[in-house]
C-alpha cells in the first residue's frame, strides 16, 4: 500500500476511530483511499462534482460505522468500497428523482379565470360567450 500500512494497522486505524479517535485515523484513511474513492466515483457517476461529493459522504458514513467493522467479515478496503459503492447508488437515485427539468415561466400575479360577460345571455355558456368573438 502506498502510506505503508499493512491490514493489520489499518484495523487499527478503525478500533481507533471506533473508540472516539476521530482525527489521525481519518486522516490517514483518507491518505490511503481518497484518491481510489474519487476514482470509483469518477467511473460510477460521470461527474467530478458528485464524485467529490461521494467521497465525502462515504469518509463521513465510515466515520458513522466504524463501529460495525469486523476483520473477519473483510478488509478495511472491502469496507470503505461497499460504503463508496452505497453512496454511488444513493447519488444516482438522488439526481434520477430529481432531474434538471427546464421550467416554464411563471406567470406573475394570480391565475384569472374569465367570467361571464354582461353582454352573454343569461343562458349562453362560457364558450359561446367568449368563444364567439
Amino acid at each position: 500500500m502506498a502510506t505503508g500500512i499493512d491490514a493489520s494497522g489499518e484495523e487499527a486505524l478503525m478500533a481507533r476511530m471506533a473508540s472516539g479517535d476521530n482525527g489521525d485515523p481519518m486522516v490517514a484513511l483518507y491518505e490511503l483511499y481518497g484518491g481510489r474513492v474519487f476514482g470509483l466515483g469518477v467511473r460510477l457517476l460521470g461527474d467530478r462534482g458528485q464524485a467529490e461529493e461521494m467521497v465525502q459522504e462515504t469518509f463521513v458514513r465510515l466515520w458513522r460505522s466504524a463501529r460495525r467493522f469486523d476483520p473477519e467479515k473483510g478488509s478495511v478496503r472491502t469496507f470503505t468500497f461497499t460504503i463508496a459503492r452505497r453512496v454511488a447508488i444513493d447519488l444516482r437515485r438522488r439526481s434520477a428523482a430529481r432531474p434538471n427539468e427546464v421550467a416554464e415561466p411563471r406567470r406573475s400575479g394570480p391565475r384569472r379565470w374569465a367570467t361571464r360577460s354582461s353582454s352573454a345571455s343569461s343562458s349562453g355558456s362560457m364558450c359561446e360567450t367568449h368563444c364567439a368573438r
